[in-house]
């Protein structure tokens, strides 16, 4: 009866393990799966980056025209990156504004969320001086304190 051997087959040390490891890593470039798949590769734009430091880089759905229209509003152009500018078919398109305003776009933003968090720690803040008003006052609690009930966030 040959195919049902009732002996097992030999368990694989870590040496055989470590060697089929290293023989797929020489075989796919690396640990795993690809890094590049060639999406990866046909949006990378890392060469274009370095020959224009100074600029902030994007892809622009440009297919649809709201938001195509937006990131020209925004500032976005092909026209920065001359003959460096990238389309790819009829849907996406590399665009580019001076790094300097990309970088002040978010810092203003960074405020916007910032003073809307801070907006929300004060009405927290209030509703805790609330509760430990109500806790002294109705029941007693000495060991009330807004900084034991309070978590403050330090930020990071």
């Amino acid at each position: 009866m040959a195919g049902n051997d009732p002996t097992p087959a030999p368990a694989k040390t870590a040496g055989d393990l470590l060697k089929e490891s290293q023989d797929q890593e020489r075989k796919t470039g690396g640990p795993g799966a690809f890094v590049r798949t060639p999406k990866q590769q046909m949006l990378d734009a890392s060469d274009i980056a370095a020959k224009h430091p100074e600029l902030h880089l994007r892809w622009v759905n440009i297919r649809d025209t709201n938001k195509a229209r937006s990131r020209q509003l925004e500032g976005y152009s092909t026209e920065p990156l001359g003959k460096d500018a990238i389309k790819l078919g009829d849907e996406l398109a590399l665009m580019a504004i001076p790094r300097a305003l990309a970088e002040q776009r978010r810092a203003a933003s960074r405020e916007v969320a910032e003073a809307r968090l801070g907006d929300n720690r004060d009405e927290y803040q209030a509703a805790v001086e609330t509760v430990a008003r109500f806790l002294r006052d109705k029941h007693g609690l000495r060991s009330a304190d807004v900084d034991r009930i309070l978590i403050k966030h330090t930020g990071g």
